[in-house]
């Protein structure tokens, strides 16, 4: 009920919510890169298509491309999008899109278990081994990590005041093609 309510006001504000997985027809894989850079928006929308979990994919119209490495940023979020599949099971979760003043920022929000606050802080310290929040992709989340550090951006997690998780993803759009 409330991925419904997200998407009607967002909806309301005009932006493209997209309701992904679990559909009959074909996967359609939009193109991702080329010499204007990447298309973060297409990355993100061919990987929640390709996986069956119930997805509300809200992009908004005209996110800036970005030179970054296809590979690595692809794996990236393929984990943080596993850590999320696993998280939920066959409950709906939410895949966002935005662009801030000096960054792209991608977010997936749910509404399942919370984290206590004491898991909540260890969640990105990589000095704690297996911790049972990352549901077993530890080193493909650290990787992801690793990653959004690595092109100047940060990864960051935080409780939803409704329940849930919610995880923010930035890069700087100064990653972006210089005109």
């Amino acid at each position: 009920m409330l991925l419904l309510s997200i998407a009607i006001l967002v909806l309301a504000a005009g932006a493209t919510i997209y309701w992904l997985g679990r559909s009959p027809s074909p996967k359609v894989q939009v193109p991702v890169s080329g010499a204007d850079g990447v298309a973060v928006d297409a990355v993100l929308t061919n990987l929640c298509s390709a996986t069956s979990a119930r997805i509300s994919l809200n992009i908004p119209v005209g996110m800036p491309r970005l030179t970054l490495p296809l590979d690595p940023f692809t794996k990236a979020l393929e984990a943080i999008l596993e850590l999320y599949c696993r998280r939920n099971g066959n409950a709906p979760f939410l895949v966002a899109m935005g662009k801030g003043p000096v960054s792209l920022e991608v977010v997936f929000a749910d509404a399942a278990a919370d984290l206590r606050d004491d898991e909540r802080k260890i969640f990105l310290d990589w000095s704690q081994t297996e911790v049972a929040a990352r549901q077993g992709v530890d080193l493909r989340l650290k990787g992801s990590y690793d990653f959004f550090l690595a092109m100047g951006g940060k990864m960051d997690v935080e409780a939803r005041l409704e329940g849930g998780l919610c995880l923010r993803c930035r890069l700087p759009l100064s990653l972006g093609k210089k005109a």
